[in-house]
């Protein structure tokens, strides 16, 4: 399943409940979402939700493996008091030069590309791609903005010798979730727009 629907499955964990009824969003031993830590491969995600906590910002297709800690964790992941998300992203095939792959949920596109590392290096890499489809057609008929967003992601793996392994690690997601309200009833607007740009090298 998509990793939103472990997301849900969060939520039914002691401590740890949703912060409204169809998001995505977690709150753990009655914390504010902002005072959980999420890093990914090592690095601090800030804002890691997208469209109004709808969806997260993990691609579902790359994504090996997280930890949900709620409590007793590191001093050296900073001063977060609720809990800590680790996310590690997963690498690259080593069997076929190329590989690829494509999924479509309600929300976005995802592609995905893959392969070993060229000549005799021993390692691979691992490109992805997500971004809304529906605001490319809604607002062609509404005449106005939908909320939207991109994400582009990279991971490399060099294995130097054996037990020296160098990994990069880059992100960049947009994301444009202004909404604007106005009619003869209601007038308002929402704003959550996000930017990340990233990039991580790890020995």
């Amino acid at each position: 399943g998509s990793l939103d629907n472990v997301f849900r499955t969060l939520q039914t964990l002691p401590g740890v409940s949703a912060t409204e009824e169809f998001g995505s969003r977690l709150a753990v031993r009655g914390g504010a979402p902002d005072q959980n830590l999420t890093m990914m491969d090592g690095v601090e995600i800030h804002d890691p939700y997208r469209l109004y906590g709808l969806t997260s910002a993990f691609n579902p297709e790359t994504i090996a493996r997280f930890e949900l800690a709620t409590g007793g964790f590191s001093v050296k992941y900073g001063d977060r008091l609720s809990s800590l998300l680790l996310v590690e992203n997963r690498e690259g095939t080593r069997t076929k030069r190329l590989d690829g792959s494509a999924t479509l949920s309600i929300t976005d596109a995802n592609l995905v590309l893959e392969g070993k590392l060229p000549g005799d290096a021993v390692g691979s890499w691992l490109v992805s791609g997500r971004r809304t489809y529906y605001d490319l057609v809604a607002s062609r008929i509404a005449n106005q903005d939908f909320p939207k967003f991109a994400d582009l992601q990279a991971k490399g793996v060099w294995e130097l010798a054996p037990g020296r392994t160098l990994s990069l690690f880059a992100l960049r997601s947009r994301q444009d979730a202004a909404l604007n309200i106005d009619g003869s009833t209601a007038h308002g607007e929402f704003n959550d727009n996000t930017k990340n740009d990233l990039v991580s090298l790890r020995f």
